[in-house]
């Protein structure tokens, strides 16, 4: 990624050009991607320094920017508060999460009941209770309504 900088300021982030305009003779120069990085310079573009994300948080998240630092075009992370539908998306994201480990562990029950030969009415009813819990599991995945686990 290539940042064009025109008078110390950055214009554009993007790719290199097929050609530009050197800023010094007004000189058109070809095949910018394989030109000397001097030749790109005297053009304007300049490589961009990239760093790497930082980590959201439960409340904050980064925003990317790419400014001059030191007269270098490099990637600056920008914290910031989650908006409301951010945070919603993070909940349904660990929601969903929680659900698929429950039902990873629901087969593991469900094998354990179906083993029983002769289960108690205790047994049956607590399975019936743990099969709605599951079902409610597989609903909210299908229609996608992740505000809950249970």
């Amino acid at each position: 990624m290539y940042a064009l900088v025109i008078s110390n300021a950055i214009q554009s982030v993007g790719g290199l050009p097929a050609s530009a305009r050197r800023l010094d003779t007004q000189e058109w120069v070809m095949g910018l991607a394989n030109a000397d990085p001097t030749f790109q310079q005297a053009c304007g573009y300049y490589p961009v320094t990239d760093v790497p994300r930082p980590a959201d948080t439960a409340t904050t998240t980064f925003d990317r920017s790419v400014t001059l630092v030191a007269g270098v075009p490099t990637v600056v992370w920008t914290e910031r508060p989650m908006t409301a539908p951010e945070l919603a998306n993070a909940t349904a994201n660990t929601n969903r999460a929680t659900i698929q480990t429950q039902a990873a562990t629901a087969l593991d029950t469900n094998r354990t009941f179906l083993a029983i030969a002769t289960p108690t009415n205790a047994q049956t009813l607590a399975q019936v209770k743990a099969l709605t819990r599951q079902n409610n599991g597989i609903i909210r995945l299908l229609l996608n309504q992740l505000d809950g686990t249970n």
